[in-house]
């Protein structure tokens, strides 16, 4: 009332004073949330670059859904690539121990024990595994290329990045009481022959070669034999059936275990400029590092599919068919580009599930014939931050849900 009975003169002054007033706290209002948003989208940014930097551990894993119990069967060096005999009774593997300057091959009980060492061959050995006689076994070697007298091939130059070599390999087979070569099964001049597995029934070899210029799959008939022939004719001298056709890297096969189907690992560069620096690697007989998935095809090599689709900085390798078939279990640094761990899925791709928690290098997983054991290599507990040990689970048996139709 009193305001009503001022004069219009002091009204307008008054509520001059009192607009400009709010002029002013509503810009302070403003400049405070401004700031406040600033204050905000700073500390997002920085949490972004940590995050990136600093990636945070993969969500935690419980082990014991999956194995009912795990051991490791090694002690030190870099053990890898261990598969099982056919009996199931016996491991073989490559190392390469303190005194090594490369991978040699070893054999020994499932629980450790016996080790030893069957190659007599110079020079890098991979890729090993027992034919239906546990007596005899195939690997391939760099030996007969690079010296017979121990002498290991020249290591990939580093300062083109992770690459590896592709040495001069072929595959010869073997008797594990002498460690002498019976008979080559390839006799390549100037090409790598190797990742090579056997069918469930142990008569067929699917290997990776680049006999014909790139990095493909191949199938060869051996017909369990011990003394370098089938079908009267010397395995060497047959010539192998081809797989594989898109330019990329294809590798790693396995069988499933019905021997109906391969699964195997495959880059193929979706760009010009990705193939040809894939090409002028290969020629330089050096394999780069890089984006890989999951494919599947029938055994004689018709209707490849894939079954992975990850972004081009995931690694996904080292697949095996789970028992029965009804899923593949693989290695994969897709929650993590510095960490692998192992992951099952169904044989469509559904249901991607981590299986391991330990470890930052979880791969070249194998079941058992009878299905019960996981055998796989991870640098779990080691003691040099380099070594790599075998570890033998015993598996939980596991069903996919089913997919609707």
């Amino acid at each position: 009332m009193a305001y009503t009975m001022l004069n219009e003169e002091t009204r307008n002054r008054i509520s001059g004073f009192w607009n400009k007033k709010q002029n002013v706290v509503y810009w302070l209002v403003a400049i405070v949330v401004l700031t406040i948003g600033a204050l905000f989208m700073t500390v997002l940014v920085i949490g972004a670059i940590v995050q990136y930097n600093n990636p945070s551990k993969p969500r935690a894993v419980d082990e014991s859904l999956y194995f009912e119990s795990s051991k490791v069967v090694t002690e030190a060096g870099t053990n890898a690539e261990a598969y099982w005999s056919k009996d199931g009774q016996q491991i073989i593997y490559q190392a390469k121990m303190a005194d090594d300057q490369c991978d040699k091959i070893y054999i020994m009980n499932v629980d450790g024990t016996n080790k030893k060492r069957v190659d007599k061959t110079g020079g890098f050995n991979t890729c090993s595994y027992f034919l239906n006689d546990p007596n005899y076994i195939l690997y391939s070697t760099s030996g007969t290329t690079y010296g017979e007298n121990g002498q290991c091939p020249p290591k990939a130059d580093r300062e083109l990045g992770y690459v590896w070599p592709l040495y001069d390999t072929n595959i010869n087979l073997v008797n594990v009481q002498t460690s002498e070569v019976v008979a080559p099964i390839t006799n390549d001049k100037g090409v790598y022959n190797a990742e090579g597995t056997l069918s469930p029934d142990r008569n067929w070899l699917v290997y990776t070669s680049t006999r014909d210029g790139d990095l493909e799959l191949y199938k060869l008939y051996i017909g369990q034999s011990t003394n370098g022939s089938s079908n009267g004719k010397p395995i060497v001298e047959q010539i192998p059936t081809r797989l594989t056709f898109t330019p990329g890297y294809d590798g790693g096969a396995f069988f499933s275990h019905d021997g109906s189907k391969i699964v195997y690992r495959s880059n193929r560069p979706s760009s010009t400029e990705a193939l040809v620096r894939y090409q002028t690697f290969i020629k330089a007989k050096i394999a780069e590092s890089q984006h890989l998935e999951i494919y599947v095809m029938n055994a004689d090599g018709s209707n490849q599919q894939r079954i992975t689709h990850t972004p081009e900085s995931v690694v996904n390798f080292s697949p095996y068919f789970m028992p029965n078939d009804e899923g593949i279990i693989f290695s994969s640094n897709r929650e993590d580009p510095r960490v692998f761990h192992l992951y099952i899925m169904d044989i469509h791709g559904n249901h991607v599930t981590r299986i391991t928690e330990e470890g930052s290098f979880n791969s070249f997983p194998m079941f058992s014939p009878d299905g019960q054991y996981l055998i796989y290599s991870s640098n779990r507990d080691t003691k040099n931050p380099y070594d790599m040990n075998i570890v033998v689970a015993k598996w939980k048996p596991f069903s996919f849900p089913k997919q609707s139709l």
